[in-house]
């Protein structure tokens, strides 16, 4: 004898349950959309900053490994067969770790250790020296870095001020990542 089924009683959605979800779900992303934007940008520029600050640190420990004095330097063709330091305060064009083939920190040529490339972002990286003009990093061969070529990272979005995050240098050569607003040890506040 066949098995008889009941059909069952299903409800589906009506049209009005279904443009509220819709208009509520849409409500969300826009609250959300731009929050997640601005985590993005900042893990990107924390990124960028610890890449620098790696290289910094890199530098550091060449030049005591190798009793040389080691520079890093902004270049604006780093990724070229024939890179060269560029005297500038902008770092996001990309930056370069030689060691020098001079006895002092003036001589910007020797040997490549290191190439970063240009960042594939629109954001800025900006570096202020502690004295005008030494716009590169130089440790001497003990991994100190004379004074004069210490100084302050600022890395931010193209507006210059959207998920800012600072990189002080001192001249142990050891490096400190800033919040913006924050001040490191030495009394220096990431503007």
């Amino acid at each position: 004898m066949p098995v008889r089924r009941e059909r069952a009683n299903i409800r589906g959605f009506t049209l009005i349950e279904l443009v509220v979800v819709i208009a509520i779900l849409g409500i969300v992303l826009i609250i959300a959309v731009p929050m997640f934007a601005g985590v993005v940008a900042t893990v990107r520029i924390t990124s960028e900053i610890d890449d620098l600050n790696g290289s910094i640190s890199y530098a550091r420990s060449e030049a005591i490994k190798q009793g040389l004095n080691v520079i890093v330097c902004p270049s604006t063709n780093s990724s070229s067969d024939t890179p060269t330091c560029a005297d500038q305060t902008s770092w996001a064009t990309g930056w370069l770790v030689i060691a020098s083939s001079g006895s002092t920190c003036s001589t910007t040529t020797g040997v490549f250790l290191r190439q970063k490339n240009a960042f594939t972002s629109t954001d800025v990286a900006t570096y202020t020296p502690r004295t005008a003009g030494n716009n590169y990093i130089c440790f001497s061969r003990y991994g100190v870095a004379n004074s004069d070529y210490t100084g302050l990272f600022v890395l931010a979005q193209s507006d210059g001020v959207s998920s800012k995050r600072c990189l002080s240098l001192s001249t142990t050569g050891v490096g400190q990542t800033l919040a913006a607003g924050a001040t490191d040890a030495s009394g220096v506040t990431c503007q």
